[in-house]
C-alpha cells in the first residue's frame, strides 16, 4: 500500500483496486476494461510509474476509474461514445474532432471519437461509457418531446461541457455520483436499483441542454395541460409501486417536460416527484407491516419498493410515520397475540 502514496485515492473502489508499478502491466489491465488500446507509455522518470485501477457496470453503464503517474495511450473504442471526467490534474485528449484540455472542477470532455490519444500529468480520472440511444431516449424525456425524435448525437463529435453553469455545480453532483458508487461498491443489487445509471444520463443532459436549467413561466392553458397529466401519472405510479420508476420514465409516463414534470408536483403536492412517489411506497410499505403475516421480511420489502439499503428505508420510515419499521411489526404481532388471548 505504501508504494501508491505518490498517487490519488481513487474516488471509488480505492480499496478493491487493482495495483500496478508497471506501465506495460497497467495497459493491459485497462484494455481488458476498455479493449482497443494501441499504446501506452509512462512520461515520468523511468522505474516510478505507479497506478490503480477500478470499475464498476449499473445497469449495463460501466465506469471506470483510474490514478497513475504520467502516461500517455492511444486507443480504439468501440464504444459509441464515452465521457470523462478529470478528477485530480490535467489531461489533453487528441482526436480527428480536434485537441481538448480537460482540468479537474473545471470541464469533462463527451467523446465520440473512435480513435483517440491521451496525455494526463499525474491524477485521476473517471471515465463512463454511454449509450447514444438511451442518452437520446432521456433527452426527449426530459424535453417532452415526441419518443422517437432523433438528436443525431452520432454527429455531433467531441465537445468540452462546463462542470458550473446557471448557479449549478456539476462537479459536485458527479462527486456525489461517485462517493454514492464507493459506498454500494459490492453490493450489485443496491447497485442496479440505485438510480445512479439513471442520474448521469440525467446529468449529462442537463449539461447538454442548457434551456432545461433555465426559469421558464408556465400559462394558465398549459397549466391545466401539466395538472391532466401530472393526475394520469399518479394514478400509474400507485399501479405499479413495486416496478422499478425513475425519473425519465414518469416524463416518458406523463409526456411532460423535467421542467414541467417538477413544476407540477411542487405546486399541486409540494415536493419533487421522487418525493412524493418514495413517500407512496412508505404508505405501501407501512400497509403492508401492518397487515403482514409473522413471515413478513423486512429486507425483502425494501428491495420489492426499490429502495438501495435497509439503512436508507428505515431512515425515511421513521421520518415519516416516526417509527421503525421493526416497531410497526412488533405492534402488529402485539395486536395478534392480544386478539388470540
Amino acid at each position: 500500500m505504501s508504494q501508491m502514496k505518490n498517487i490519488p485515492q481513487l474516488v471509488f473502489g480505492d480499496h478493491q483496486a487493482e495495483k500496478f508499478n508497471n506501465v506495460t502491466e497497467f495497459g493491459a489491465a485497462f484494455d481488458r476494461h476498455a479493449p482497443r488500446l494501441r499504446s501506452i507509455s509512462s512520461l515520468g522518470p523511468q522505474g516510478e510509474f505507479k497506478s490503480k485501477f477500478s470499475s464498476v457496470v449499473i445497469n449495463q453503464t460501466k465506469l471506470m476509474a483510474f490514478s497513475c503517474s504520467s502516461v500517455y495511450f492511444e486507443k480504439t473504442d468501440e464504444q459509441d461514445c464515452e465521457i470523462w471526467v478529470p478528477i485530480i490534474g490535467e489531461h489533453q485528449h487528441n482526436n480527428h474532432f480536434g485537441s481538448f484540455q480537460l482540468a479537474e472542477g473545471e470541464n469533462i470532455l463527451l467523446d465520440q471519437s473512435r480513435d483517440k490519444s491521451v496525455k494526463s500529468t499525474k491524477g485521476s480520472s473517471v471515465v463512463i461509457n454511454i449509450d447514444l440511444p438511451r442518452l437520446n431516449d432521456t433527452i426527449n424525456a426530459m424535453n417532452g418531446s415526441p419518443v422517437g425524435t432523433d438528436h443525431h448525437l452520432g454527429d455531433d463529435g467531441s465537445s468540452v461541457l462546463p462542470l458550473f453553469m446557471c448557479g449549478i455545480s456539476f462537479n459536485q453532483i458527479f462527486l456525489n455520483i461517485f462517493n454514492q458508487i464507493d459506498q454500494l461498491n459490492g453490493q450489485p443489487n443496491a447497485l442496479s436499483i440505485s438510480g445512479i445509471d439513471e442520474i448521469v444520463y440525467r446529468t449529462l443532459v442537463l449539461m447538454m441542454n442548457r434551456n432545461l436549467l433555465e426559469d421558464h413561466h408556465i400559462n394558465d392553458r398549459k397549466d391545466y395541460g401539466v395538472r391532466t397529466e401530472i393526475r394520469r401519472l399518479c394514478d400509474y405510479l400507485k399501479a405499479h409501486l413495486e416496478d422499478q420508476i425513475n425519473l425519465t420514465t414518469m416524463e416518458k409516463i406523463s409526456g411532460l417536460s423535467s421542467r414541467s414534470l417538477q413544476y407540477g408536483f411542487r405546486k399541486y403536492f409540494g415536493c419533487r416527484p421522487c418525493e412524493w412517489l418514495r413517500n407512496e411506497r412508505l404508505n405501501l410499505a407501512k400497509t403492508k407491516l401492518a397487515s403482514s403475516n409473522d413471515n413478513m421480511n423486512i429486507t425483502t420489502l425494501v428491495y420489492d419498493l426499490g429502495f438501495p439499503s435497509a439503512s436508507l428505508f428505515s431512515k425515511y420510515y421513521k421520518e415519516r410515520f416516526g417509527e421503525k419499521p421493526s416497531e410497526t411489526l412488533a405492534k402488529k404481532k402485539q395486536r395478534m397475540a392480544l386478539t388470540a388471548m
